[in-house]
């Protein structure tokens, strides 16, 4: 039987959920975690840092303690892994200060995602936004691309492939094959301004990625959903892997990138950094494993096969 919580603790939980998250965004703004990435900080230094009287800082540092974002011994705050990383001179620390951009748009609901929210109006913000996502699929895409095999003539198309990581990373690796890129016309229209697709190579193509009309899509080798699931909404999921279904060959694979959490709810630093965001926005969250192989099954697809990479979680599956 699942225990219902009252509503005044469900509340105020909420509450302290909300308030740790600016606390986290204030820090990071502020430059706190760049600064204890170069040394370890008294009380007094610390509240200087986030320009704060002693004793609200105080109540701050105690609340990223409590999030794991900072650790306190010897009279002294430090970075903790996850601290380390909110630093902008980590991938996800850069993605951290475009994505504060994204979530006050997130929250529109006349919004659709990143590339149809007013914080990326400009095609230099969005150039900007998939840089920081390139920096962050370096590692994975390396991976990934010695995994994957695509023979000659094989196509793979990668739906949602934002700044192209991992198409540009496949098509080094198996030359001889065609590889596509989907991307909404915002993201689309930035690539082209961007490396190495201004000179060729990946195919780009302008579309919705959740029902591209372009028949020559059909009948692929491969489809890619590289962080693609954590931004949906579970109903989104089931339909942008039926898209997948749809495109792909009999006997065509589906490969999916993303974090997700274990059987227990528990995850790694990035991925609980990623869970930090999405709680601001109106759609999306670090789902379970079993989440994504039930929509996957739902989507018509078997064979599941599970293999890390570089701190992310690739799902392959069979039409």
């Amino acid at each position: 039987m699942v225990k219902v919580e009252p509503p005044v603790q469900h509340l105020s939980r909420l509450a302290g959920e909300a308030w740790g998250f600016a606390v986290l965004s204030c820090a990071f703004r502020r430059g706190l975690f760049a600064k204890l990435t170069r040394r370890p900080a008294t009380p007094a230094e610390a509240a200087a840092f986030l320009r704060l009287p002693e004793q609200k800082a105080g109540l701050a540092l105690d609340i990223l303690v409590r999030m794991g974002a900072v650790r306190q011994a010897a009279g002294r705050y430090a970075n903790t892994k996850l601290g380390r990383i909110l630093s902008p001179a980590d991938p996800a620390g850069r993605y951290l200060s475009l994505h504060g951009r994204l979530l006050s748009a997130h929250l529109q609901p006349s919004q659709a995602g990143p590339f149809g929210a007013k914080a990326l109006a400009t095609t230099e913000a969005v150039c900007d936004f998939l840089g920081a996502m390139n920096a962050l699929g370096e590692a994975p895409s390396a991976k990934l691309a010695k995994l994957l095999r695509i023979r000659k003539g094989q196509r793979l198309v990668d739906l949602g492939g934002g700044g192209g990581i991992y198409t540009d990373r496949l098509l080094k690796q198996n030359s001889d094959a065609e590889v596509v890129l989907v991307e909404r016309p915002a993201a689309a229209k930035a690539l082209k301004k961007m490396p190495p697709f201004g000179s060729g190579g990946v195919r780009v193509v302008a579309d919705d990625y959740f029902k591209p009309g372009s028949p020559a899509l059909e009948n692929s080798d491969f489809v890619l959903l590289a962080n693609i699931l954590h931004g949906e909404s579970p109903l989104s999921c089931v339909k942008i892997l039926r898209t997948a279904h749809r495109l792909l060959k009999p006997g065509g694979k589906v490969v999916v990138v993303d974090y997700f959490r274990d059987g227990s709810g528990k995850t790694n630093a990035p991925a609980a950094l990623l869970a930090y965001l999405l709680y601001a926005t109106r759609n999306g969250a670090v789902y379970s494993g079993r989440e994504a192989e039930k929509w996957l099954k739902e989507a018509g697809f078997s064979g599941l096969r599970k293999t890390q990479l570089a701190g992310y979680e690739c799902l392959t599956a069979v039409k």
